[in-house]
């Protein structure tokens, strides 16, 4: 079934684009097919397989490499009665039982690496005699438990003449836009997509020695997606080193005005020599003025607990600073406390690349 639809899920587009392209493409189809008023017509059935297929094969809609041809057909699809209620039962992987122990020995066995803020595991799981199916959906799932970015894993198994068989299977996440598993499994004849790929081929060996052999490969792999991920940049590369900033000897009316004319809702407070005091927020001088207390200075009213960073804080450690502390903006100092500027949420969404524009 899963192959079934795999196929299914590439034709879907394809087939939508012949259906309105009228009955003289009749014999590219490839088989039988039922034309009425011009137009391809598909059972409820068929129409829901396509669209299942198309479900499998972008990842529901979320692989990277989806395209609006992906979407047009899938809109095709349900405008012809594809079954939502089928979709819905059928769509969602579900673990058998013994998938289920698979999955539970290899959360305790995974081995777990971080390079370059990626987060990456790896494990190697012996079937026995006789092929599992079904692995793909294990690592499906054990990616998402696990929080991984990348996972790769290794199914040994042995036919009835002892010979070991490996199926490595890899699956990545959106975070790792730079990692090509398809690329990774030509290695060993396989593919697939750059977030979803494997390969299959039987080791040379026996016994432990094909045991060995099995992580050995399983090693090259990591190796292989290691080398494809770049260095991480740091503070010092995203920050915005054009920053303005406050005296703590002005006044909050004065800091209100300041911050009015430069468009900005938080500014970092600083003496003559530049270094870091403190942050001001423009609620702290909306209250000033509103309590009729807008001569008071700067130094009287901002936040001192201020946290910082230093230049060669790497991406990840940034995003999960923002995103715990509920900032909106790091401000970046030298060992001397001086301020060297300041790393917003924007900038790290702009480094991500999630949007074109």
């Amino acid at each position: 079934p899963a192959l079934q639809e795999k196929a299914m899920g590439a034709a879907g587009p394809a087939l939508q684009e012949k259906a309105t392209s009228g009955p003289a493409l009749q014999e590219n189809t490839g088989g039988p097919v039922r034309w009425h008023g011009g137009l391809l017509t598909l059972s409820q059935a068929e129409a829901t397989l396509f669209a299942l297929g198309i479900r499998a094969d972008t990842g529901a809609l979320s692989y990277a490499d989806t395209t609006p041809r992906d979407g047009h057909a899938l809109v095709w699809l349900m405008e012809r009665g594809a079954s939502q209620h089928a979709i819905a039962e059928f769509g969602h992987t579900r673990l058998s039982a013994a998938q289920r122990d698979v999955l539970s020995h290899a959360l305790f066995t995974t081995s777990r690496s971080v390079h370059e803020g990626l987060k990456l595991g790896t494990v190697h799981l012996d079937s026995g005699r006789g092929f599992m199916g079904g692995m793909a959906a294990v690592a499906e799932e054990l990616i998402s438990l696990m929080g991984l970015d990348v996972v790769l894993m290794a199914v040994t198994h042995q036919n009835t003449k002892d010979q070991v068989f490996i199926s490595l299977i890899g699956r990545a996440s959106v975070r790792a836009k730079t990692v090509d598993l398809n690329a990774v499994m030509r290695h060993w004849s396989g593919g697939g997509h750059p977030a979803a790929a494997a390969a299959s081929f039987r080791l040379q060996s026996k016994g432990d020695d094909a045991i060995a052999e099995a992580r050995a490969a399983l090693e090259e792999a990591h190796g292989i997606v290691l080398s494809q991920v770049p260095k991480q940049v740091t503070a010092a590369d995203l920050m915005t080193t054009r920053v303005f900033a406050c005296s703590p000897d002005e006044t909050m009316d004065d800091a209100r005005a300041f911050m009015l004319r430069v468009d900005r809702k938080a500014a970092p407070v600083v003496d003559g020599g530049g270094k870091l005091l403190g942050m001001l927020k423009y609620r702290d001088v909306m209250k000033a003025a509103q309590a009729a207390k807008g001569s008071q200075l700067v130094k009287g009213w901002m936040r001192r607990d201020t946290l910082t960073v230093p230049p060669d804080t790497p991406l990840d450690e940034l995003e999960e600073i923002l995103l715990e502390q509920s900032t909106g903006r790091l401000p970046v100092v030298s060992e001397d406390g001086r301020l060297l500027g300041l790393v917003t949420r924007t900038d790290v969404l702009r480094q991500r690349k999630l949007y074109s524009e």
